[in-house]
């Protein structure tokens, strides 16, 4: 695959330190239509992608087909491949990016965030806590981050998982 994407460089990509990244907009859309119907492709980029990828351009098939059309231009997380998707996610969350965690795409639907919701609880939650506070602080990277304060967000966060609990604890 390194070969490939070795031979591309110039025309569709370009390499910044040890990434490849699409050159073109139009490009990454035929990438993620192409490749992200692929099952074999799909663990590859749940695998290896930016943070970025994983929540901009993701749909789950078993939250995203109940209300609408697959969108083409994303990659499909079948049934199949969503416990790898999720695998992904707790990589992620345990390597600090809390924030880009939460601003993923699919937290419009309930179902995503219920799951999500799981996810957080198998963790220990000093952890998150810790995590939250020290690695988020330390870490200035680009992510898409800024238009939402991290106070702000860490407490729309913590307002939306109590919140979520209580309702969850009520059915039961």
């Amino acid at each position: 695959m390194k070969d490939v994407f070795e031979s591309l460089i110039g025309t569709y990509l370009l390499k910044i330190g040890e990434q490849y990244k699409v050159q073109h907009d139009k490009m990454f859309d035929f990438m993620c239509c192409y490749f992200g119907n692929k099952k074999e492709m799909v663990r590859c980029i749940l695998h290896y992608a930016d943070i970025r990828v994983i929540n901009e351009r993701t749909e789950l098939q078993s939250i995203t087909w109940i209300n609408e059309e697959h969108d083409r231009l994303t990659v499909l997380i079948t049934e199949d491949t969503e416990k790898e998707y999720f695998k992904r996610i707790r990589k992620d969350l345990k390597d600090g990016k809390m924030s880009q965690c939460f601003h993923n795409s699919l937290m419009k639907y309930d179902a995503y965030r219920y799951k999500l919701l799981r996810l957080l609880e198998e963790l220990n939650v000093d952890f998150l806590t810790t995590s939250t506070h020290t690695k988020n602080s330390s870490k200035h990277e680009d992510n898409g981050d800024q238009s939402v304060g991290t106070n702000q967000f860490d407490n729309a966060i913590a307002t939306f998982l109590c919140d979520e609990n209580k309702h969850v604890q009520d059915h039961l």
